[in-house]
């Protein structure tokens, strides 16, 4: 999702500063920051937090919804490799990275990446302790719950957040509710117009046949 202050009331974007900055240091100080001392562990953190970067880059929007993108996140594999800090603050850098190039706003930054990539990253790591303290130790436990089932989970609660707080947030002259209005209206007329229709076939009167009926011979 796309936060930014044409779509987003100023105010929102500031009430998340403080929210976004206690996560940051806190994941700061919960990093196991002795793991990027072996530099191949360090060169793998950088090239993922580069990949995200990369990654983020490829979206898909809809005109009709102004700050309605998707792309993919790649936060529970972050996640399950790096742990939730170290994930939250990959994420962090690869929004400051598009922040940098102009493909996003500098004050949207800590709504985005609270918003996006905090639930994701709580979804991913919640469903994988729960799968590893309440099922079996086994590989496919952890690809299919772990893996396969939280990122999926992880984005449906990611993307349901944005769109609640783009609702929510948003200008009323940012056109959000319009859509929304609009496809309600033609779908009740398209309803309407298929009940007249149906009526009006009921109360046809039945045609007799071409022949006439044997009881009329």
């Amino acid at each position: 999702m796309s936060f930014d202050p044409v779509i987003i009331q100023s105010r929102w974007l500031l009430a998340a500063v403080p929210i976004y900055l206690a996560l940051l240091v806190f994941s700061v100080r919960k990093a196991h920051w002795r793991q990027l001392r072996n530099r191949s562990d360090a060169n793998v953190f950088y090239g993922a937090t580069v990949v995200l970067w990369m990654l983020w880059q490829v979206q898909a929007t809809v005109d009709a919804w102004p700050g309605l993108e998707f792309h993919l996140l790649l936060l529970t594999t972050a996640t399950l490799m790096f742990g939730w800090a170290f994930a939250f603050i990959a994420a962090s850098i690869a929004q400051l990275g598009l922040v940098l190039q102009g493909s996003a706003a500098l004050m949207s930054l800590p709504m985005a990446v609270t918003v996006n990539a905090g639930a994701a990253i709580a979804v991913s790591y919640l469903v994988h302790q729960t799968a590893r303290h309440r099922l079996p130790q086994h590989f496919f436990v952890y690809v299919f719950v772990s893996c396969v089932f939280g990122g999926a989970l992880a984005m449906l609660v990611s993307r349901l957040a944005g769109m609640s707080v783009l609702v929510a947030c948003a200008h009323s002259s940012a056109g959000w509710w319009r859509p929304y209005v609009s496809t309600g209206e033609n779908m009740r007329a398209r309803i309407l117009r298929s009940q007249k229709k149906q009526n009006e076939t009921k109360q046809l009167p039945a045609r007799a046949p071409v022949g006439g009926c044997e009881a009329c011979r």
